[in-house]
């Protein structure tokens, strides 16, 4: 999932059901762990795969959530305009599905450039990539590969 070059060290590896079962555990340990709390805000990549919109909204998390639109017209890369909005420092976590779903495109090395400069401002963001379609895109390069230090990655055997 990393590409290259692979990141130095080594990763925690976390096996549960599926992506997501991931997604569940994820935000019940950030709960937990008092990373995200009621009423923190979060950015969410979309479109996105539904039930990232749907658990924010749950009684449990409670979370604010602001949308990072990529657009289709520019292959569902995210524009500047829509990155920049991560810089805002309330938000917390980043949440983002790559290769996208239902769209299946990967985060050009272009955007994922532009990731990296925000976190030159904000390298207390925290990434969620799920990544669970990264197989079938040739070269595939997660952001966990570039940014291993803020990355949660998810992805699934079962595809």
């Amino acid at each position: 999932m990393c590409g290259n070059p692979r990141p130095k060290g080594k990763f925690k590896i976390y096996a549960v059901e599926g992506g997501t079962a991931a997604m569940c555990y994820i935000f019940k340990s950030l709960k937990s762990n008092r990373i995200l709390n009621p009423g923190d805000t979060i950015a969410l990549g979309v479109p996105i795969f539904t039930p990232y919109l749907e658990m924010a909204h749950l009684e449990d998390y409670d979370l604010h959530y602001i949308e990072i639109h990529a657009k289709q017209e520019d292959q569902f890369q995210y524009p500047d305009e829509e990155i920049k909005k991560l810089l805002d420092p309330k938000i917390k976590a980043f949440f983002i599905v790559n290769p996208g779903n239902p769209f299946a495109v990967a985060l050009s090395p272009d955007t994922i450039k532009k990731i990296g400069e925000v976190l030159k401002k904000r390298p207390d963001l925290i990434l969620l990539t799920d990544d669970v379609y990264g197989t079938f895109v040739p070269g595939f390069r997660s952001l966990m590969g570039e940014f291993p230090e803020n990355t949660i990655g998810v992805y699934s055997y079962s595809k």
